[in-house]
């Protein structure tokens, strides 16, 4: 019978990967959810983006209108605009990502999906990000040209998402929450 044997990390596809951190009972890429997902030893999925004061935040949404309620592409908007917005109606904030990896600090694996394009300024913070950290971490891209620009870095730690032919990661998503 033919299996599947990944070129890549082939141990990323044994976590079990708490997609936008543990968000049952906390908003998405919150403080919060990722906090739960390391007391239940959950690898983290997250999201990064870049705002217009060159913060790198954990955030999925390319508008900000589903989670913070307020109108405008999140590229555009300034990080001290937004720090104070509650995510959803519930008292955690967006995090900037520096914070959510002192958080994590190597506890669990993360993959971090980076959204949209790694333009100079995004990719040079990033780097100085990531460098320092020293837990297991992997990265996903939807943008070719961000995908390329991670892999000439993290080699087989990087996979592109609309890849039909790679194998699917573990993630738990919120409507599966209830059955662990």
């Amino acid at each position: 019978m033919f299996t599947y044997i990944p070129k890549k990390s082939k141990e990323i596809y044994n976590y079990i990967i708490a997609h936008r951190g543990y968000h049952y009972n906390y908003p998405e890429n919150s403080i919060k959810a990722f906090s739960e997902a390391i007391k239940r030893n959950m690898s983290i999925e997250l999201d990064v983006r870049m705002t217009k004061d060159n913060y790198i935040i954990c955030m999925h949404d390319r508008y900000a209108k589903r989670l913070l309620g307020i109108k405008g592409k999140t590229s555009k908007l300034m990080f001290s605009n937004i720090k104070n917005i509650n995510i959803k109606g519930s008292k955690e904030k967006v995090p900037l990502l520096e914070n959510v990896l002192k958080l994590i600090d190597g506890k669990v694996p993360i993959l971090i999906e980076v959204k949209g394009f790694l333009y100079r300024e995004f990719l040079n913070k990033f780097l100085m990000l990531m460098i320092n950290y020293d837990g297991k971490v992997y990265f996903h891209a939807k943008n070719i040209f961000t995908y390329f620009l991670l892999r000439k870095l993290w080699k087989d730690k990087v996979f592109y998402i609309l890849n039909p032919f790679r194998k699917r990661f573990y993630f738990i998503k919120k409507k599966y929450y209830k059955n662990l």
